[in-house]
């Protein structure tokens, strides 16, 4: 009984020492991360922010993330480092700078500022989007001499619509506070590494193409029990380089599926569509050559259009589609008609 005891207690002795070092070692991490993030990493200190509730919002996510700032006077050149997961918009003092959409392993995307930003005060503006709800925002803004401008951290906020966010006639403390997870590195976001610069973003928005109405096509075949998914399609004529935009929209439904092919039949890639509350104008974040469009899921005519894009933010884009459809160990997935082929 003696030698029970005795091995109890030393049990119990070994348990609160590795208890206690486990605390000891939880409470260095959390003190050196951000010393590792702002002396080491370029993101100098920003941390990962979004919005709150996120983790609870399993059929996606839309929403404006904001930072102000002020100056003494505008510098004669910036640069911002953004990296986001799933989607972005950019946009700085009212200017859209670009957009991008993350993959695994994305480099943070660089911006060069050149008279957007002014003496006094200054706002950042970022649309985000996240099909699984949850996602993550990183900003570093640096001006001459590298002087650290703004950071993304908990003086963020968040905005479920877009009156007067982006121009910034609209208070930021009249938005919700941002969720900070921490500072990188972190998560499967690890550690941020500067990638090319992007080219900014073309305005304005060109004239709409002319739509094919689903009245005009022959309805998918349906089960006959559930009716057809109604569907619209665009033909742009030819292949052309762009952002798709699809303009007037309604509220309802916010979520539906967007395919891109190069004939009316063929998918070639597909993208979840989500819509703020009382959006009606949705682009999407990357550039692609496309001729056909294919709207499924939203019942109401629409109007769609394309922003035109360099051949270099192309070339960026069509790179990071590639590798965000590859598979573990950077092995491309099997196509449609071998998933198909499977018994």
């Amino acid at each position: 009984m003696g030698n029970a005891g005795r091995a109890f207690r030393l049990d119990r002795r070994r348990s609160l020492i590795l208890l206690g070092a486990l605390i000891l070692l939880g409470a260095a991490e959390r003190g050196v991360r951000p010393l590792v993030s702002r002396f080491l990493l370029p993101t100098r200190g920003s941390q990962w922010i979004w919005a709150p509730g996120g983790l609870e919002s399993p059929d996606g996510l839309a929403f404006f993330a904001v930072g102000d700032f002020e100056i003494d006077r505008a510098p004669t050149e910036a640069r911002l480092q953004i990296l986001a997961d799933e989607e972005y918009f950019l946009f700085v003092n009212g200017h859209r700078i670009g957009s991008g959409a993350y993959f695994a392993g994305a480099h943070l995307d660089s911006y060069r500022l050149q008279g957007e930003l002014r003496a006094g005060w200054n706002r950042v503006a970022v649309e985000l989007r996240s099909g699984r709800g949850a996602g993550g925002l990183l900003v570093t803004l640096t001006g001459d001499k590298d002087e650290t401008l703004l950071l993304s951290d908990g003086s963020w906020h968040t905005f479920y619509d877009d009156a007067g966010v982006v121009e910034g006639s609209r208070r930021l403390g009249d938005g919700v506070p941002v969720v900070v997870w921490q500072s990188p590195p972190t998560g499967g976001w690890g550690i941020p590494r500067i990638g090319p610069d992007r080219p900014r973003a073309k305005e304005p928005f060109p004239r709409s193409v002319q739509m094919i109405s689903r009245s005009e096509l022959e309805e998918p075949a349906g089960d006959g029990v559930s009716p057809p998914i109604p569907f619209t399609l665009f033909d742009f004529g030819q292949p052309r380089v762009g952002h798709l935009v699809l303009q007037e929209l309604l509220n309802e439904p916010r979520r539906f599926e967007v395919s891109l092919g190069a004939t009316p039949e063929t998918i070639d890639e597909k993208w979840t569509v989500l819509l703020r509350e009382g959006q009606g104008l949705w682009r999407h974040s990357e550039a692609r050559s496309l001729r056909y469009v294919r709207v499924e899921g939203y019942p109401i005519k629409m109007r769609a259009a394309l922003i035109p894009a360099p051949p270099e933010l192309l070339a960026q884009d069509q790179a990071r589609a590639t590798r965000r459809r590859r598979g573990v160990f950077g092995l491309d997935r099997p196509s449609r008609s071998a998933d198909l082929a499977l018994p």
